[in-house]
């Protein structure tokens, strides 16, 4: 049976608890996004270079919250815990940084289950077979199919504002975007973690006739593509006549 991820909030003092005999330092980071640019498909010569500009960005603003002792209001904190030294004594307070020291109960941590579960997001989707066709007349409106399974821990649905539905985009043959942001099918249900389900995708084929390819996608309305989320689309080869 697939797992349930729940959310869960903690306090310091959970932390302490967690961690006995462990001595945690703990430090905010922006760096918890759903969407890391530049997206996983993107081509190019500059992919490279927007991609250092924004770890830098990522990195200075870290160092920026770290630096003015802001850093602990952030969304995300990065836990490193460490096993005691004797005679550390009770909890302080360095530099304005929490160093947490508990009495020194050096026991080990239990060992994690062996069937600890995958890391996953919401948006981790893999895509089966493609069922439809791989040409249209210019213009034309077509339909077809392709097997989805959700492998992240949140179920999809297209009820709602921020609804999940199949999309596309249209590409060159040599992988260039031609066409972004494609007509949205609605998924026939709700499609839990760990389930699979073939689904309808509507497509209209660009005005020029030429050799394409189809890049199927998921968006969730309002948030991001799956493909700007880590999965990449899937590419179909597609002739227009």
């Amino acid at each position: 049976m697939p797992r349930e991820a729940i959310e869960r909030r903690y306090t310091l003092d959970d932390l302490h608890r967690f961690f006995a005999g462990y001595t945690l330092d703990l430090r905010g980071t922006v760096a918890g996004l759903e969407s890391y640019p530049p997206a996983s498909n993107q081509r190019g010569e500059l992919r490279e270079r927007f991609g250092e500009l924004r770890y830098e960005l990522f990195r200075d603003l870290d160092e920026w919250l770290f630096s003015s002792h802001r850093d602990l209001h952030a969304k995300h904190w990065l836990v490193v815990a460490e096993l005691e030294r004797p005679g550390l004594g009770d909890s302080t307070e360095r530099s304005g940084r929490w160093k947490t020291h508990r009495a020194s109960d050096l026991s080990p941590l239990p060992a994690p289950a062996a069937d600890f579960p995958p890391v996953a997001g919401p948006y981790d989707v893999k895509y089966g077979a493609y069922r439809g066709p791989h040409d249209a007349a210019a213009g034309q409106r077509v339909v077809g199919a392709i097997e989805l399974t959700n492998e992240g821990w949140e179920a999809w649905s297209s009820h709602g504002e921020r609804g999940v539905f199949t999309s596309y985009h249209w590409l060159s043959a040599k992988g260039q975007i031609v066409m972004f942001d494609g007509e949205r099918t609605p998924l026939p249900r709700t499609i839990a973690p760990g389930e699979t389900e073939e689904v309808a995708i509507t497509i209209i084929a660009p005005a020029a006739p030429g050799k394409y390819r189809l890049a199927i996608d998921l968006v969730r309305e309002g948030v991001t593509w799956f493909s700007q989320a880590g999965r990449v689309w899937l590419e179909i080869p597609f002739e227009i006549r």
